[in-house]
């Protein structure tokens, strides 16, 4: 999973194609929190932050990833809340683990609003943190309102750009009616030229009667000629 550590966002086209494999195939769950924890536990703060914005994606739609992540979230926040700092401190630089923490401390406010009503290890585990004078919680909280505000900021901007657009497109269309309306008729008329008319024959007329034209009834209209 390629990620741009400028950015801090994950390949939009290898994640694509890592939720496609866990929607086609949810019994990989396991062995995918399996292989995100080898992740974690590398000395690189910037990989730990990849490995988290994965666990916040698939935390968020499947019940079977939280399950698996609640069941070892107290080893997950060793490697990304850094809550074994004498044992386990987050790999250099400062401003990358930084990042990590913070990061760590909004997606567990995040997941507590959530979810934490189902899973009570994670109701235990957001409580220790907020209670510990080691985690800023504060600063995670002014943070998280922060990016929500731009969030809804930047969903107003998208509505209000979608509205302008929809109310251009009927302008030229109403601007345009009677040219449309124009080019309807004359496609029509064009179309009439094209393909000819065929009136049905008119079944009543003697001329178009089937009995008419049989070799009896052609015998007696001689008949009745000369007679």
């Amino acid at each position: 999973m390629q990620f741009d550590y400028e950015k801090r966002e994950l390949n939009t086209i290898r994640m694509k194609e890592l939720k496609n494999l866990v929607k086609n195939h949810s019994g990989i769950i396991t062995d995918l929190v399996d292989h995100l924890f080898k992740f974690v536990r590398q000395e690189n703060s910037d990989r730990r932050l990849a490995v988290l914005l994965i666990c916040d994606y698939f935390f968020q739609r499947s019940h079977l990833f939280r399950l698996e992540l609640v069941g070892s979230l107290q080893d997950f926040l060793v490697y990304t809340a850094e809550t074994d700092p004498l044992h386990y401190p987050l790999p250099a630089p400062k401003e990358a683990s930084s990042a990590l923490k913070m990061e760590t401390l909004k997606l567990m406010k995040n997941w507590h609003e959530k979810f934490s009503s189902a899973y009570p290890k994670l109701s235990h585990a957001y409580n220790f943190l907020r209670s510990s004078k080691a985690f800023d919680f504060e600063r995670a909280d002014t943070q998280l309102q922060i990016e929500r505000v731009r969030a809804e900021e930047a969903d107003r901007r998208r509505e209000t750009l979608a509205k302008r657009v929809i109310e251009e497109v009927m302008q030229q269309v109403n601007e345009r009616k009677e040219d449309i309306e124009k080019c309807v008729r004359e496609t029509r008329s064009a179309l009439e030229l094209l393909v000819p008319k065929f009136v049905p024959q008119d079944t009543t007329s003697p001329l178009c009667s089937p009995a008419s034209n049989t070799p009896e009834n052609g015998a007696n209209n001689a008949v009745s000629t000369l007679s």
